[in-house]
């Protein structure tokens, strides 16, 4: 969806650990890239673990995270080391954007590399959370999974936006609107291939486009609604510690999507796909 936002221009992707290992995901990554025509954008493989811990691996969404569909790929990652291919990405604009669809690694290790480049980050999205998480850290994955980069980043990095998966709860799409996504193009019919493994719990019938509203708030903020809030760590009843949204807090620190214009969302959502013609 970012790829195809007229807003942005993709410069690089760097992959990390998360639903399944590093090394699926990019390759993952390069078959998304080819089948919607953009395997130009340069694909870095990134952390493969947590900074200090080397917690039970999660996998989901199939054996290969991405509902077990597998192609031959042509594309090379980059030999470059993910820091300092970002470094670069970085150093090079005016400013930048990044867009963190798993957890934080990649970027604490990055900002403690190269910390003079904080600056030049205009703002770091971060898909995943949710507003209220204490009881069930797993609606918390992004976070939960590395907790300790995430803390680093929120305490270096001074913009930060959490497109929450509460979005996603919200905006999805229905098993039963499957098809009207399959209709349109190559790339729809990828998407409805993977659309049934694409499990959320929360979500009983049908597929959570959690990273997909981070993208769409970047480009169309207006269609959600929005709240300050101060980012905490607690530890819940069970000794989890897990990420809290502080809504009255004196001293905010991120900004937090609360509510999406379902609607807007769809349109959105429809007329990117429509837009992809790929030859």
């Amino acid at each position: 969806m970012a790829c195809y936002q007229k807003e942005l221009d993709i410069q690089l992707i760097t992959c990390c650990f998360g639903n399944t290992s590093t090394s699926h995901i990019v390759k993952n990554t390069i078959t998304v890239l080819e089948t919607i025509n953009k395997q130009h954008i340069p694909v870095c493989a990134g952390a493969s673990t947590e900074i200090e811990n080397d917690l039970q691996k999660v996998r989901a969404h199939g054996i290969n995270g991405l509902g077990g569909y597998e192609k031959p790929i042509f594309t090379k990652p980059l030999t470059t080391n993910y820091i300092e291919a970002m470094h670069e990405v970085v150093t090079k604009n005016e400013f930048t954007y990044i867009i963190a669809c798993g957890p934080c690694t990649n970027i604490a290790n990055f900002i403690k590399r190269y910390p003079q480049d904080i600056d030049k980050i205009k703002l770091i999205l971060v898909t995943g959370a949710n507003s209220v998480d204490k009881n069930n850290p797993y609606l918390n994955f992004n976070i939960h999974v590395d907790i300790v980069s995430c803390k680093y980043v929120l305490s270096k990095v001074p913009n930060i936006v959490f497109c929450t998966s509460d979005m996603g709860h919200l905006a999805y799409i229905k098993t039963q609107d499957i098809p009207k996504t399959e209709k349109l193009g190559s790339t729809g019919k990828f998407l409805a291939t993977l659309y049934p493994y694409h499990k959320d719990r929360t979500v009983k019938d049908g597929v959570a486009l959690h990273d997909a509203c981070g993208v769409a708030w970047l480009t169309k903020p207006n269609m959600f609604k929005i709240s300050y809030a101060k980012a905490e760590f607690k530890t819940n009843k069970n000794g989890v510690e897990y990420l809290n949204f502080n809504y009255t807090s004196k001293k905010p620190n991120v900004i937090v999507t609360t509510d999406v214009n379902t609607k807007a969302f769809y349109k959105w959502y429809y007329k990117t796909l429509k837009s992809i013609k790929i030859k």
